[in-house]
């Protein structure tokens, strides 16, 4: 394989992908065969190849740094000397500084000079057959010609990249490899959202949209729980699953500038797709205008309701307290889910149900995994939960999936349950500088768990202490109809208890800074791989590129050699096709690494298992609201066998008692009802 004939980007994003323990080369001299050396050298200020190669990377690293100043016409000045260095010295390819010129074009908004250099390199890595750098080329094509408003041409690019995506997507055999791909590849996805949005298309949206989420997830429900594969979504397999689960489906999409589509540019907001399917199959379609509504992005006033309007502790520490949640709770006030409601609510309240009773289905993206749709408050002051039964779905198709499952399971005649409360907690490891620390008992869920069991009675099986040990609760889960697990939830730790992921380190160079440029969506990393000697996984963290994890766990009893800590990674690990429902009454397990997979954590690993039916916490959960909220929630699943109408209840009546949203709002139930 010759330099000369793949671009030196992809080149180096391929050696990355499929050889774990290489060194990767990144200096400058080490990207040139020996055999350039006899090159005739054309440009006298240069002594050698070696030195021309390093002017050249300079310069296009000069030109991104432009490029971040809005220094356009400098930058476009850098990239073409690099170019020309290039070709003077025959360097192999000059992708990198032809990107980087057209990039500069599209911000000037030169869009047909844009669109020409575009074009070429569409051409020569057609010509190349490499669908790796075939599929990003098409996406900025895609992004010149909508721009330009040639919305025809930026339709047929687009959809030619996904399937260049696709092709990369199913060479994948992991999971978490799948879910980064798609995360790395969304961009091309939500600009098609815009390309068929502009020329009123916004059913064909709706489709894009199903198509770039909970992808992998659809996959392993299907493997785990025996279920009939399911087909690409069309409109009218949409409309059948809105009747079949007799609710109305709410799915909504941010899109934004999408200039994230050369790599290293963060995502912004600028509108809010929502699409409203009803059960008699008519589908509206509301676009709302994110600029023109606050000066704040939707994620940043998620984050608010959550600290200001129910006074919840953010993320940020590793493990979350069931008991005295409500510490440092200071004045709240319902501004920002009153804001919420008017974004997310307010341009579709006109096509939900005036029933009460009957179900809504919402199907968030990014930063609305982390609302609490019930607790949202009108201008009358009257919370959603007071209007609609509600639950939630990672996607349309995974509705379906968990439907079909419950159907299965409604004939088994198992009536098996399983209560866990307060094991004996385990001691989480060390930390950096923090010692090993035990996690700390939960009276309050010992009481939940006893009054829940005493309840639910018979076929009870209830554990809690000494005898509520990882070991003995993992053997008993994949007999069981119901699990209710009551202890602590650990956010921000991988599957080896360590603190979650690499963060940005300002020390550590960037692999473009490295000489590595990226491409995006070919690219997926694992353990001992390095760039200039330093961890990847380090190096990459600066440019959003890095490979997903999983996090989160459970805390149940330690015994023998056993931690006790039950792992995400672990629970998909296990069989519960026989499983109905999974109640995780503990902190923050709702909550997890937010992708276009969905929340990556606690709740998905469940559902990816075949559970149709889980209800998990946006937040650290107040010890004795929650306690009566769960064991009301089960004397009304007595009465019904609709669980979102059994979570609707428990949550009116426990607001009665305790009215502040916090502490009846924190649970939402996803999937089947």
């Amino acid at each position: 394989m010759q330099l000369k004939k793949i671009r030196l980007s992809a080149f180096l994003a391929i050696l990355v992908t499929l050889t774990p323990a290489l060194e990767v080369p990144v200096a400058a001299q080490d990207l040139v065969p020996n055999s350039f050396n006899q090159k005739t050298l054309i440009a006298a200020e240069f002594e050698s190849v070696q030195e021309a190669a390093e002017a050249a990377l300079q310069l296009i690293l000069q030109g991104d740094e432009q490029l971040n100043q809005q220094e356009y016409q400098a930058a476009l000045e850098s990239y073409r000397q690099a170019l020309e260095i290039y070709q003077d010295f025959d360097l192999g390819s000059s992708e990198t500084a032809l990107q980087g010129m057209a990039k500069a074009y599209l911000l000037m908004e030169d869009y047909p000079q844009a669109i020409a250099i575009f074009e070429q390199l569409v051409a020569a890595n057609t010509e190349e057959d490499f669908t790796p750098a075939l599929s990003p080329a098409l996406s900025n094509l895609a992004l010149a010609f909508f721009l330009s408003g040639e919305l025809q041409q930026a339709e047929e690019a687009l959809k030619q990249a996904i399937v260049g995506w696709e092709e990369i997507r199913a060479l994948q055999d992991e999971d978490l490899n799948k879910i980064t791909l798609l995360e790395q590849q969304a961009y091309s996805y939500r600009l098609l959202q815009k390309v068929l949005v502009a020329q009123n298309k916004p059913e064909e949206a709706l489709l894009v949209a199903e198509q770039s989420r909970a992808r992998s997830l659809v996959e392993q429900f299907v493997e785990n729980s025996g279920s009939t594969p399911t087909p690409p979504p069309t409109v009218e397999r949409i409309q059948q699953i809105a009747q079949a689960t007799n609710s109305t489906i709410v799915e909504y999409s941010l899109v934004g500038s999408e200039l994230r589509v050369f790599g290293n540019e963060p995502r912004d907001e600028t509108d809010l797709y929502i699409w409203v399917v009803q059960p008699n199959g008519v589908i509206s379609f509301r676009q709302v205008d994110l600029r023109q509504f606050s000066e704040e992005s939707l994620t940043e006033l998620v984050t608010q309701a959550r600290t200001r309007s129910l006074g919840v502790r953010g993320r940020g520490i590793v493990v979350v307290e069931t008991n005295n949640a409500r510490t440092n709770i200071v004045n709240t006030s319902p501004y920002e889910l009153k804001q919420l409601y008017q974004l997310l609510i307010a341009p579709i309240a006109d096509l939900l149900p005036q029933n009460p009773s009957d179900r809504v289905t919402f199907v968030p993206q990014e930063a609305i995994f982390l609302v609490p749709f019930a607790a949202l408050t009108d201008s009358t002051g009257k919370h959603l939960i007071e209007k609609h039964t509600l639950l939630s779905a990672p996607s349309i198709q995974v509705l379906a999936l968990t439907q079909q499952q419950r159907q299965r399971l409604q004939g088994s005649g198992n009536q098996n349950r399983l209560v866990v409360g307060n094991p004996t907690m385990p001691t989480l490891p060390a930390q950096g500088d923090n010692p090993p620390q035990q996690l700390s008992s939960l009276p309050g869920a010992e009481q939940e768990a006893l009054a829940i069991a005493s309840l639910l009675n018979l076929d009870t099986q209830l554990l809690t202490g000494n005898q509520a040990t990882k070991l003995a609760v993992v053997s008993l889960m994949p007999q069981k109809r119901i699990i209710h697990l009551a202890t602590h939830g650990l956010l921000d730790l991988d599957n080896n208890l360590q603190e979650f992921g690499p963060t940005s380190d300002t020390n550590v160079p960037s692999a473009r800074e490295s000489g590595v440029f990226i491409t995006p969506g070919a690219i997926t990393v694992g353990s001992n791989v390095f760039i200039g000697g330093v961890p990847a996984e380090q190096v990459l963290a600066n440019e959003e590129v890095l490979r997903v994890s999983l996090p989160g766990a459970i805390a149940l009893a330690p015994s023998g050699d056993d931690h006790g800590f039950l792992t995400a990674k672990e629970i998909l690990d296990l069989q519960l096709n026989n499983t109905e429902l999974v109640v995780l009454s503990a902190c923050d397990t709702g909550r997890g690494r937010i992708t276009g997979e969905g929340v990556v954590g606690l709740s998905r690993a469940f559902i990816a298992t075949g559970v149709p039916s889980v209800i998990v916490s946006l937040w650290a959960v107040p010890d004795a609201p929650t306690s009566s909220l769960m064991t009301e929630f089960y004397r009304q699943l007595q009465q019904t066998s609709d669980k979102a109408q059994a979570l609707r209840q428990a949550m009116l009546i426990t607001k009665k008692q305790y009215p502040q949203p916090r502490d009846w709002g924190a649970f939402t139930l996803i999937g089947e009802p």
